[in-house]
């Protein structure tokens, strides 16, 4: 395919009409195209490709995309292609999908996408899918194939430059239309790992059969043949044959040759009878073969015969088929009518379809109005009531400011109760101290008290004991260490427990431990007493300030406790209360711009569905109007009654042509069958004038007597 003119009006960048003149640049087949950025390059080769396939070169820009924006209302959209294909020129017009003033009355309506191709003998394609079609049996490629032989989209280099390398590689492909390489690849690799899988089983396959050899066995004689014959070599046997396949063939051969030697003397003498025998059952065969084709020729006789009537009945039926030609011609101008019309009865069925769109838009435009206005009161109601509300809860804040003085005066009250407390519990605390800190005392005054009476009665036991212990030495005559009285008239009674000196000692430690334990607890009581005193001292003062008595201090904080739980309550009450006032004051405040803008919405969108509605209206009107005039152009009342007319002719048209072909071929048929019978009756007939004719029963004889022959070797 080689472009001769090219024609764009108000497509891509072009406003208005461009013509590229290629059959001026000669008959090269490659042609520059230059500019800066944004000249309309691409432009050239969507144009092309768009003429031919009624889409763009790239995948960026769409159909609808096309019409240019710089173009004139009024300016037609169109591509027109004059091209040069096998030695014929051909003119491909197309025009894209765009919007366009109306011809009658004011506003906008869509242009549909349409094309033509016109062949060298005047013949015109029409419809958009209709031409592509035609392009591609034309020119044998589809568009995807076109733009991969005649050129790279410029967007496809953009995909290629930021693509990994692995994506690279599939636009690569895809540009160059190379997955057959790819292909190709995985199939050689696939056949690679099969050959191999081959080559190992065949190499297990030799090992078999290098095991499986069996050296010819000696017939009992002394033959120096099979005793000088070689012995295979180990290596050359299992699975290391594979690698000794000339050496191992070798030796097999000069095996096979030496046992060749030795049967050929025995076939050379079965040869002469063998011979013998297949020329005699060769003859045999010949007297059959003529008997078989005397029979043969007869069948061929009579087959001429009934090929001959049969010819005759077909020729009459082909006469006959040849008299419904003019129907068939006849039918063939209906459809061309048909197939033109079909594009009409396509746009009838869009218009009756945006007609009733338009319909549904403009009752659903009625039906959004009234709701739109029954949005509007209920806002405008809730404006007036909220705008009400807000008067009637006044100003929350200051009672808030108010609230949060009586707040802090209850703090400090609490914060005085809290303390009144306090104290109370620390004097508790120190009376409960003081008393403990005497129970201490008494505790450790009884058991020093008892501790010494101890130790006076140890230490009289211990002295009395001495006295016991020295009477009991004494001796009449002899002098007392004491009183040096030889007479000893009343000496001391020796106790019978006497505390030892150790055990008298024990006994004073523990007394002066509780002596010095009963002066511990003693100073302990001073120090507690004394904080008692000052902790009471400083109570009574505060109790002055406040006008009450000492005792008076846990009722007035009974009281006080109530009264500040109860004014909690009420301040808290008085918090939600006021709060909950700011909050929805707040909240309506801050509704009340929403609501107006929501009013001014609900009035916009009124005006908006009213404006659409007539629009709607008015589109609908003229759609009507131009459904009527494509209809005044059909020959049938609807598409199906058509595509039934259209079917109907093409089904006749068709019966007729495949009725006179098939006559005619069976007319041929005859021919051939009646041409191909005679050739074959003759050479039957040349066969039986080659054969003399013999007595098979003797050569039957002489067969069955060389066979027994035959036997005995």
């Amino acid at each position: 395919m080689r472009p001769e003119k090219l024609i764009m009006c108000a497509f891509g960048p072009y406003a208005g009409k461009v013509e590229v003149p290629f059959e001026d640049f000669g008959d090269h087949g490659i042609y520059l195209i230059t500019g800066d950025t944004g000249a309309g390059k691409t432009t050239i080769f969507d144009a092309i490709v768009f003429a031919l396939y009624g889409e763009a070169s790239g995948d960026f820009r769409k159909a609808h995309m096309l019409r240019s924006d710089f173009a004139a209302p009024e300016e037609k959209t169109y591509v027109e292609l004059t091209f040069s294909n096998r030695g014929n020129t051909y003119t491909v017009m197309r025009n894209p999908e765009y919007l366009r003033p109306k011809t009658r009355g004011e506003g906008m309506t869509k242009e549909s996408a349409d094309g033509s191709l016109t062949y060298p003998d005047g013949r015109v394609v029409t419809g958009s899918r209709q031409t592509t079609k035609a392009v591609e049996e034309l020119l044998g490629l589809d568009r995807n194939q076109f733009v991969q032989i005649a050129m790279i989209a410029q967007g496809d280099f953009l995909k290629l430059l930021l693509a990994g390398t692995e994506e690279r590689g599939r636009i690569f492909r895809k540009i160059f239309d190379t997955e057959n390489y790819l292909g190709f690849q995985k199939e050689l690799k696939r056949r690679f790992l099969e050959t191999r899988k081959v080559y190992e089983e065949l190499k297990k396959s030799i090992a078999q059969y290098v095991e499986g050899i069996l050296l010819p066995e000696t017939d009992g004689t002394d033959n120096e043949e099979y005793e000088n014959r070689e012995k295979l070599p180990e290596n050359l046997l299992g699975e290391n044959a594979v690698y000794h396949l000339p050496e191992l063939t070798e030796k097999l051969e000069n095996l096979i040759r030496e046992q060749e030697n030795l049967e050929k003397s025995e076939d050379e003498q079965l040869k002469e009878l063998d011979q013998a025998l297949l020329d005699l059952q060769e003859e045999l065969g010949k007297q059959s073969l003529m008997q078989k084709t005397k029979e043969e020729i007869e069948r061929k006789q009579e087959l001429l015969t009934k090929i001959a009537a049969e010819t005759e009945i077909w020729k009459a039926r082909h006469e006959d088929a040849l008299q419904k030609q003019p129907r068939a011609e006849k039918a063939t101008a209906l459809l061309a009518v048909l197939e033109q019309q079909m594009s009409r009865y396509e746009l009838r069925e869009e218009l009756e379809k945006k007609i009733a769109a338009l319909q549904a838009q403009e009752q659903d435009a009625e039906k959004k109005a009234l709701d739109i206005q029954e949005k509007l009161t209920a806002v405008l109601e809730t404006l007036e009531k909220e705008t009400k509300r807000r008067k009637e809860i006044g100003e929350p804040q200051q009672s808030l400011l108010i609230l949060e003085a009586e707040e802090l005066e209850w703090r400090r009250q609490q914060d005085k109760f809290s303390q009144l407390e306090k104290t109370l519990k620390e004097l508790k605390r120190q009376n409960q101290q003081v008393a403990d800190d005497e129970q201490i005392f008494l505790q450790a005054l009884e058991r020093s008290t008892q501790l010494g009476k101890t130790y006076v009665d140890l230490e009289a036991l211990f002295l009395s004991g001495q006295a016991g212990i020295l009477a009991a030495t004494l001796e009449n005559g002899k002098p007392c260490p004491v009183c040096g009285s030889p007479e000893h008239p009343n000496p001391a009674i020796r106790e019978h427990h006497v505390p030892s000196e150790a055990e008298l000692k024990q006994a004073a430690e523990k007394k002066e431990k509780a002596l010095a334990c009963t002066a511990e607890a003693s100073a302990a009581l001073g120090r507690s007493r004394g904080r008692l005193e000052q902790e009471q001292e400083a109570f009574a003062n505060w109790c002055s300030g406040e006008n009450i008595t000492v005792e008076q201090a846990e009722d007035y904080l009974e009281t006080g406790r109530k009264q500040a739980a109860y004014q909690k309550k009420q301040l808290q009450e008085k918090r939600r209360e006021f709060s909950a006032l700011k909050k929805e004051k707040d909240e309506l405040e801050h509704r009340q711009p929403l609501l107006e803008q929501k009013i001014r919405e609900l009035r916009q969108e009124g005006e908006d569905c009213a404006h659409g509605r007539i629009t709607c209206h008015t589109r609908r009107k003229a759609l009507v109007l131009q459904k009527k005039e494509v209809e005044a152009e059909l020959t049938y009342d609807t598409r199906d009654e058509a595509v039934k007319a259209q079917r109907s002719c093409q089904k006749e048209k068709e019966s007729i042509i495949r009725e006179i072909d098939e006559t005619r071929g069976k007319m041929e048929d005859c021919r051939r069958q009646k041409t191909a019978v005679e050739k074959t009756l003759e050479a039957l007939k040349s066969q039986t004038e080659e054969i003399k004719e013999q007595d098979s029963v003797i050569l039957q004889g002489q067969k069955e007597r060389l066979s027994r022959q035959r036997a005995v070797c």
